[in-house]
């Protein structure tokens, strides 16, 4: 729970099935719901150290003093209204901008960096956006700046390398058209698609890795039901939650026994194979015996000939026993 440029607050309230984490820097603090978010922020540190520095260099300052006004103006505006960054980051920018070089520039640093470029962390994002701002509009160089060759970080369970290409190499407007042609071919209707795209909590990176996870199950029935849950989930816990949750899914479709046909429990993504038996994945980080837990464990839009339950997490004995005595198998540990 240590780094060299953080310590996590101890002890650690799990609280829900997730653990409640304050991650303590010489950035600030940053409190975080779950394991899956606490690997998010701290892989961050290091891109927030490195661009202070270089915003510390004179030309850099001398960067940002050339821009010119107008695009000065907007670029100043990104960084002083958090309630709209996300969501211009992801679209407002890179349709205006994208194809002039902001968006560009700002996917470079990412790249750079190691980071997704459409953070949601505090700390990082306004830092991101003047870096972006100094490189398109203060011919600021991006490739010979950094000191440091940063080490590549650990992304979250769900985001592999085909994800962190995709949002590094084409600009936002472009990747959702990609991610919109791919649904199209699963079958997904063009209204859940929007409403998807419409979700804040879903940025260009979150979009994208759904995207490639639902690919892994092909044209299956159930693949509507998942995105329609997406496209109405909030909180980026949330969302990340489903995406691992679906990743331990699609790896039991292609490595355990083959899916006939997934669905949507609540905010739980299940499988069910030809032979009847079901599939359920949770990536929660501790799972304890509580009243919810019960409820989960009887549930009959869940019920099959043979029960499967993927954790990604541990599960305490007692939940274990309390699961299995309902007819579930417990796969647990299951994060990477």
């Amino acid at each position: 729970l240590k780094g060299p440029l953080h310590t996590v607050a101890e002890p650690v309230k799990v609280d829900e099935h997730f653990g409640r984490f304050v991650i303590e820097s010489k950035f600030g603090k940053f409190s975080v719901i779950g394991e899956n978010m606490l690997a998010v922020r701290v892989s961050e540190l290091q891109a927030i150290e490195e661009l202070q520095k270089v915003q510390q260099d004179s030309a850099f300052t001398d960067a940002l003093t050339k821009t010119a006004k107008g695009v000065g103006k907007f670029a100043e505006s990104v960084v002083t209204e958090p309630a709209k960054t996300v969501e211009n980051i992801g679209k407002g920018i890179g349709t205006v901008f994208g194809r002039l070089g902001y968006n560009m520039a700002r996917r470079e640093w990412a790249k750079k960096l190691q980071i997704d470029p459409y953070t949601s962390n505090p700390v990082l994002r306004p830092l991101l956006d003047k870096a972006a701002t100094a490189t398109f509009a203060g011919n600021f160089g991006v490739t010979l700046t950094l000191g440091a060759v940063l080490i590549p970080v650990q992304y979250a369970y769900e985001l592999d390398d085909t994800v962190r290409q995709s949002v590094w190499n084409i600009p936002a407007i472009d990747l959702e058209k990609a991610n919109e042609a791919k649904l199209i071919a699963l079958g997904v209707p063009e209204r859940t698609m929007r409403d998807l795209f419409r979700n804040k909590w879903f940025t260009p990176t979150l979009q994208t890795a759904l995207v490639v996870r639902l690919a892994d199950f092909g044209k299956m029935p159930g693949i509507n039901s998942v995105v329609a849950t997406a496209a109405v989930t909030k909180g980026e816990a949330r969302a990340r939650f489903l995406l691992e949750s679906l990743a331990m899914l699609a790896t039991y479709h292609k490595k355990e026994a083959r899916l006939s046909k997934i669905k949507m429990s609540n905010l739980v993504p299940a499988g069910v194979t030809k032979d009847g038996a079901t599939v359920a994945a949770v990536a929660i980080d501790y799972g304890t015996w509580t009243k919810d837990a019960a409820a989960f464990a009887q549930r009959q839009d869940l019920a099959g000939k043979k029960k499967t339950l993927l954790v990604a997490g541990k599960v305490s004995a007692e939940a274990r026993q309390a699961i299995e005595k309902a007819g579930w198998s417990v796969k647990s540990g299951l994060r990477t």
